[in-house]
């Protein structure tokens, strides 16, 4: 359910920003604007961007956990 609506949602900004954009923040200036001008509804909402979603930083935290467990075996006197 929650994947269909991810899909209507507009592209996050910071995408397609410049370096110079994205080191000052510029490209929040239209959200800025748009919500001094009107409320914020759920239509106002952008995709997460790619390095944010669950699937890709569940993935990193399984990699990074699992190389824990093998440097705690390889610990004396480990208590697992």
């Amino acid at each position: 359910m929650e994947e269909a609506s991810n899909n209507l949602r507009n592209p996050h900004p910071k995408e397609k920003a410049n370096f110079l954009s994205a080191a000052t923040f510029f490209y929040t200036v239209p959200t800025f604007i748009h919500g001094h001008r009107n409320e914020f509804d759920e239509s106002d909402l952008y995709e997460t961007l790619t390095e944010y979603k669950s699937n890709i930083l569940g993935d990193k935290l399984e990699g990074l956990w699992d190389k824990e467990v093998v440097k705690a075996h390889q610990r004396k006197g480990c208590l697992l």
